[in-house]
């Protein structure tokens, strides 16, 4: 057990957490810290005209982006880093994902993935696909990968 600590030990507002840290034998950039990639949820919609694609993708600037749509399969991958603001500042917790992250789907086969368009504001990605224009329409689920 810790012994409590005397006023001359030069606490922070944080050594209970560093305290804590220590205990656990590993070191303490590696408590709380999110994993080397992520995975955003999304959400995924249809109506007569396209395929909808809503992904939370918190912290990202359309910049670091990226939605790729080939061979039936659309590709969306980013990274998450922290402002430069932010940065100087001396965070003890951190719980929205930093990183890189990545999520692939396999689209139905009506798909126009050479016309996707996407759009990002306040923190979520809207992938918009149009289906294309077809005599006869056959259903076929989404798969996620």
């Amino acid at each position: 057990m810790d012994k409590p600590h005397s006023p001359d030990q030069g606490l922070t507002p944080f050594s209970e957490l560093d305290t804590t840290k220590r205990g656990s034998g590993l070191p303490p950039e590696s408590i709380d810290s999110s994993p080397p990639e992520w995975q955003p949820t999304v959400d995924i919609g249809e109506d007569e005209n396209e395929y909808l694609l809503v992904a939370a993708i918190p912290g990202l600037a359309m910049g670091d982006v990226e939605v790729k749509g080939a061979n039936g399969i659309i590709e969306i991958s980013g990274t998450a880093k922290l402002s430069s603001s932010e940065q100087a500042k001396r965070f003890v917790k951190l719980e929205r994902p930093l990183g890189d992250c990545h999520r692939a789907f396999a689209m139905p086969a009506d798909a126009d993935l050479a016309a996707l368009r996407y759009d990002l504001s306040d923190g979520i990605l809207h992938v918009h696909v149009p289906k294309a224009r077809t005599a006869a329409r056959v259903e076929m689920p989404l798969t996620v990968i």
